[in-house]
């Protein structure tokens, strides 16, 4: 990469807008910005299209007031409330024509209150590791309508958008990046929803999220998740513990989740391998809590893969 290129990732929450900036200098990488910034009210998809800019840009011009933004490329993650999911099997003959057939004829099944077309659908298609034969595909579904509103408001600022994703999947590349031999789990909590993904040698294998409405449900529904899990993939002695994201975070959460899961829980500092200059450190993000930026910083670094 040429020298003094500098990748923005960005995390919106319902509650917040979260900023990460990198500089690529030769084969270095420094930190440039950390901050985030809440919102007036909730942000949700459900909100008129100039309201939601309207939102969105407020924070982030506090943000801009605040940091001097060099970059105009940017990868945004967004929550998992934004997203619908489901899972459906994908047989290894199948065409790609017969498979869109039968993912649109599940999408009519399951939401039979929405046009497909409103819709951009992803799908990452695995394999179990019990069968060779035995895949899945597991769907992720976003409003187009929220597409073009992010859009928009990066049109607006001068921002080329690169990538959007689940702010789970953002967080997870610090699991990927390591490219380990063995299943790994992935815990992801916000204010509404927990999610977990299975990984087996660095690829996606299992995803389910569930929606919670106190922090109190938290580990008791990723209970229900890693059960299904294990009845899925009979082989799990092998998962010893788990990593934890998210904007949610307490040693309490963790212990909780720990004891209920019969697992050890780690976390990662998403700026541990990041240089700084010597004045970073009187960053308040960059000592309290760094896991909550693990999504953003995941999206900034995506940019250079």
């Amino acid at each position: 990469m040429s020298a003094n290129v500098n990748q923005l990732g960005f995390n919106i929450t319902e509650e917040k807008l979260q900023v990460v900036e990198l500089n690529y200098t030769g084969n270095d990488c420094y930190l440039e910005i950390i901050d985030e910034e809440f919102f007036e009210e909730l942000l949700t998809e459900e909100i008129k299209e100039a309201k939601f800019i309207y939102i969105l840009q407020n924070a982030f011009n506090e943000i801009i007031l605040r940091n001097s933004i060099n970059s105009k490329k940017v990868s945004i993650s967004l929550p998992l409330s934004f997203f619908k999911t489901f899972e459906i099997p994908a047989e290894q003959n199948l065409t790609d024509t017969d498979f869109n057939k039968y993912l649109e004829w599940e999408f009519s099944k399951l939401f039979p209150g929405l046009v497909k077309d409103n819709f951009s659908i992803q799908s990452y298609v695995t394999n179990s590791d019990r069968n060779n034969f035995d895949l899945n595909a597991f769907v992720y579904i976003i409003s187009k309508s929220t597409l073009k509103m992010i859009h928009k408001f990066c049109v607006r600022n001068n921002l080329l958008l690169k990538n959007i994703d689940n702010t789970h999947i953002a967080s997870s590349i610090f699991l990927t990046l390591n490219q380990p031999n063995e299943k790994q789990l992935s815990v992801f909590v916000d204010n509404h929803r927990v999610s977990l993904i299975l990984y087996s040698d660095s690829k996606f294998l299992y995803y389910k999220q569930k929606e919670q409405k106190s922090i109190s449900e938290i580990p008791l529904l990723a209970k229900d998740i890693y059960d299904e899990i294990k009845e899925r993939f009979l082989q799990t002695d092998d998962i010893k513990s788990f990593t934890l994201f998210g904007n949610i975070y307490s040693d309490k959460l963790k212990n909780e989740l720990e004891q209920t899961l019969g697992l050890t829980a780690q976390t990662v500092n998403p700026f541990e391998q990041l240089k700084t200059t010597d004045d970073f450190s009187d960053n308040k993000f960059y000592e309290e809590n760094p896991l909550k930026f693990s999504s953003a910083t995941g999206m900034a670094l995506r940019l250079t893969s």
